[in-house]
């Protein structure tokens, strides 16, 4: 059977579709956390995650909503069973407002993060926490 030109027509949209697809898919974290902190103290520490370094995206701390004190400063930490955890540096993200810090790409390994200061108050509440990495 002889394809129509309606079909030959039909197949090559088709498949110039799953081309554009493949090539147009935006690069995303390799891994996220999606959460909230509820009254989190200094000293609080989020649950651990492995990152592949299968990409190139940095990992960050992200407020997506308002919390309820002036500042939270967050400390990255990259775990080792053999030797103590590196500390990867403190950074301070205000509450006012919406917000993100960024640590850059990181090398494989597994990491969290600690609220090390609250400006303001005692604990902190945010409702909508991320982390990318």
């Amino acid at each position: 059977m002889i394809p129509s030109k309606q079909t030959a027509r039909v197949a090559a949209v088709a498949a110039g579709l799953v081309v554009a697809a493949s090539v147009a898919v935006p690069a995303f974290a390799e891994g996220s956390i999606n959460s909230h902190i509820s009254n989190g103290r200094v000293g609080f520490e989020t649950r651990s995650w492995w990152d592949g370094d299968s990409d190139g995206v940095s990992t960050s701390v992200s407020h997506y909503s308002k919390c309820n004190a002036k500042s939270v400063s967050y400390e990255l930490i990259h775990e080792y069973s053999w030797r103590p955890d590196a500390k990867l540096g403190t950074k301070t993200l205000s509450c006012s407002k919406t917000g993100s810090l960024y640590w850059g790409r990181q090398v494989k390994g597994d990491y969290h993060v600690v609220i090390r200061g609250i400006g303001g108050k005692a604990s902190v509440s945010v409702n909508d926490f991320r982390i990318k990495y």
